[in-house]
């Protein structure tokens, strides 16, 4: 199967997560969510890397993101499944693109986009 072009201008909205976002398991719904079917590819890649701030790689660079234990970084596409699956994530902190993705970012999904044909439906 052919993956989607990754390009640098690709579109990231970064979510800090708190201690209590953290404990509410709001960073994990979507990972879980995804777990439980196996999605089809529709030209675009769910994707959430995420950069944690006991473990990055410079932590002066976390910093810009402000006073949170974990940093994602959701694709458009994982974005709009998480709407759509009735995730409710902390507000958006900021918007960058591939290219600016932080160095040591680690990979919490990346896969085909599911169709979006009522998936919040159960």
């Amino acid at each position: 199967m052919l993956q989607p072009e990754l390009k640098a201008d690709d579109v990231f909205h970064v979510i800090g997560f708190t201690k209590q976002a953290l404990l509410s398991g709001a960073e994990m719904q979507l990972e879980i969510r995804l777990g439980m079917g196996t999605p089809t590819a529709t030209g675009k890649l769910v994707e959430v890397y995420f950069l944690d701030s006991l473990i990055a790689p410079d932590p002066d660079a976390f910093r810009l993101y402000g006073d949170y234990l974990s940093v994602s970084f959701y694709s458009d596409a994982a974005l709009a499944l998480s709407k759509e699956y009735g995730i409710t994530l902390p507000p958006a902190i900021a918007t960058i693109t591939r290219a600016e993705l932080p160095p040591g970012v680690g990979i919490s999904i990346k896969m085909p986009f599911p169709n979006g044909t009522g998936a919040a439906r159960t």
